[in-house]
C-alpha cells in the first residue's frame, strides 16, 4: 500500500514538473506586416493576455497551448489586439474560445495578391414584405433586419465567393448583439466570406461575435480547470510586478524583483491593469443554447 502511494506521488510530481516545463516554454516570431519581433510563453497568456471566467475559472493548458500556437502560426499580436483567449459560463461549464479580430482578417485578405475586394451588406425585409440585400448596416425605417451577406472577389475567379448567414441562428441575446445586431452579423458573413476565400491564411481564425457559436460547433468544452493549472494560474496572475514578480520578455518566464517603493508599486500595478482593459474584452455568460446546427467546419 505505502509503495503504492509513493509511485503515485512521485507520478503526480512528474506531470507537475512536465506541465510547468511546458507553461514555461517561450516562441519567437515577428507579427504579420510588422518589423519587430516578440514573444509569447504561456505564462504570459495566463498573466497578461486572457482572463477567467466569471466564476472565475482560468483556460487549462491545452487551451493556452492552442492560443499560443495559433499566435505563432498565423503570425498574430495579441499584444495589439489582433487575438483574445476568452473565457465564457457555459449551461456545460466554463468554456474557452480563441478569438480573433476581424482586422486581422482584412489585412491578410489585402496582402494576397487575388484579393479583389469585399462588398457585405444586411439582408432585410422591407415595408413592402420584400426581401432586400442592403449594402452596409444600415436599415432604412421600416426594415426588418433578418441576416447578413458579403461578396469576397478574387482576381483568379470568375465569380465571388458567397456568404449569406440567417440572424435568427447566430443572434443569441447576447449583450454585444444586442447593442449592434446589424454590424455584428455583417461582420460575421465577412469573416465566413473570407475564410473560404482564403482558407490557407485563414482558417481557423474567428472572429468575437462567433465565438459562443465555435464553441459548440466544435465540442469545446472546458468543464472546469486541473488543480495544477488553477494553481499555477493564481501564482503567475498574483505575480504581478507590483507584488514583485515580473516577467522575462527573453524567456517568457516570472522572475523575482528587488522590493519597490509603495508608489512605484501603484503605478506598476496601474499600468499592468490598463494593459488588461485595453486588450481584452469583458467575460461574459454565453447565451443557455448555442446550437443553430451549423458547422463551421464545413466551410
Amino acid at each position: 500500500m505505502k509503495q503504492a502511494q509513493t509511485k503515485a506521488a512521485a507520478t503526480a510530481e512528474k506531470q507537475i514538473s512536465e506541465f510547468d516545463r511546458l507553461m514555461q516554454g517561450a516562441c519567437t516570431y515577428t507579427p504579420f506586416a510588422e518589423e519587430g519581433e516578440i514573444k509569447i510563453s504561456p505564462q504570459i497568456i495566463l498573466k497578461y493576455l486572457c482572463r477567467p471566467t466569471k466564476s472565475g475559472v482560468w483556460p487549462d493548458e491545452q487551451q493556452i497551448m492552442k492560443f499560443q500556437m495559433l499566435c505563432r502560426s498565423r503570425k498574430l499580436n495579441p499584444f495589439e489586439g489582433d487575438a483574445y483567449l476568452v473565457g465564457y459560463d457555459g449551461k456545460y461549464g466554463p468554456e474557452f474560445s480563441i478569438i480573433t479580430a476581424i482586422q486581422a482578417l482584412y489585412k491578410r485578405a489585402e496582402s494576397n495578391p487575388q484579393y479583389n475586394g469585399i462588398e457585405s451588406g444586411v439582408i432585410v425585409i422591407d415595408d413592402k414584405g420584400q426581401i432586400v440585400q442592403r449594402q452596409g448596416d444600415f436599415c432604412h425605417p421600416g426594415d426588418k433586419l433578418v441576416g447578413g451577406w458579403a461578396n469576397v472577389y478574387r482576381k483568379d475567379q470568375a465569380h465571388p465567393v458567397i456568404e449569406k448567414l440567417n440572424l435568427e441562428n447566430r443572434d443569441k441575446n447576447r449583450s454585444v448583439w444586442n447593442s449592434d445586431k446589424a454590424g455584428m452579423i455583417v461582420k460575421c458573413a465577412e469573416a465566413g466570406g473570407l475564410r473560404r476565400a482564403f482558407p490557407s491564411q485563414l482558417g481557423g481564425m474567428y472572429v468575437r461575435e462567433e465565438a459562443a457559436l465555435i464553441a459548440e460547433s466544435a465540442g469545446e468544452r472546458v468543464i472546469g480547470a486541473t488543480d495544477r493549472t488553477a494553481a499555477l494560474a493564481a501564482r503567475l496572475t498574483a505575480g504581478d510586478p507590483a507584488d514583485g514578480e515580473v516577467v522575462d520578455p527573453t524567456t517568457g518566464e516570472v522572475q523575482p524583483t528587488s522590493p519597490a517603493d509603495p508608489a512605484t508599486q501603484a503605478e506598476a500595478a496601474r499600468q499592468v491593469q490598463a494593459l488588461r482593459d485595453a486588450t481584452l474584452p469583458e467575460p461574459q455568460e454565453a447565451p443557455a443554447d448555442f446550437d443553430d446546427g451549423h458547422d463551421f467546419n464545413t466551410k
